[in-house]
């Protein structure tokens, strides 16, 4: 039927979209990790040229992703 169809579109989307978003996650707090040890910047200031809205939230999948905070992996 219809209604299993688009149920069945909205979960592919939903996956694909988790897919890359965890991708873009990685992908980002590896290019954090790198901009902290090259650079002399804050780490608010890398956070947002990498593409962080909320330094909350980098600092959450940093830790996820490296088991330390950026403070903490800079040192």
């Amino acid at each position: 039927s219809n209604f299993f169809i688009l149920v069945l579109n909205f979960n592919v989307s939903f996956v694909i979209w988790f897919v890359e978003t965890s991708f873009v996650s990685i992908v980002a707090v590896k290019w954090l990790s790198i901009s902290l040890e090259s650079s002399n910047l804050s780490i608010k200031s890398i956070s947002q040229k990498v593409g962080f809205g909320h330094t909350e939230t980098m600092r959450r999948l940093f830790i996820q992703y490296f088991n330390t905070s950026p403070k903490d992996y800079r040192q």
